[in-house]
């Protein structure tokens, strides 16, 4: 709650437009904010074109002001660009501006890091209902060899393997 008003407020100093997604003009486009629910961590995730250079000190100082809720931490904030006309963050390498390029949440027991373009379930809860459904219908065994065919992050696969099969692969 705490961290867009931040960025949103430090935008005038930092200069720059809006991107115009009809026009194919402006700067700022993307921002992706991440959060591991059970782990409190946070991502901050600027995506722009190339038209401009900021001081990006203005928002790290303002960020690392935040007083956030207790059990939250500030632990990534990246800038990446991308120029294309396409409405996607696109996946070219993020600059890390503070902190790491990964934030972790745990989920079934298992801890995972989760990079800026990671496909991972957002609702931690009710991916955990989820998984644990498909656990019931697998019924692993021993004998049990599991090909994940959509790994995507690996969770499903991972967690198949914490009830004992004799192998999982992931694509």
């Amino acid at each position: 709650q705490q961290v867009y008003p931040c960025v949103r407020s430090c935008l005038p100093a930092l200069g720059g437009e809006v991107y115009s997604s009809k026009h194919h003009t402006g700067y700022w486009r993307h921002l992706i904010l991440r959060e591991g629910s059970r782990t409190g961590e946070i991502m901050v995730h600027l995506n722009t074109t190339d038209t401009h250079q900021p001081q990006w000190e203005i928002l790290c100082n303002a960020l690392a002001q935040l007083k956030l809720p207790e059990g939250y931490t500030l632990c990534a904030v990246l800038h990446s660009e991308h120029n294309g006309s396409a409405q996607i963050v696109g996946y070219n390498p993020p600059t890390v501006l503070m902190g790491t390029d990964v934030i972790a949440e745990e989920i079934c027991g298992l801890r995972f890091e989760i990079s800026p373009y990671a496909f991972f379930q957002t609702n931690t809860p009710a991916a955990e209902k989820l998984y644990q459904a498909v656990v019931d219908l697998a019924e692993v065994t021993a004998d049990t060899v599991i090909y994940d065919m959509y790994s995507g992050t690996g969770t499903i696969g991972m967690i198949l393997a914490k009830q004992g099969a004799k192998a999982v692969y992931g694509l």
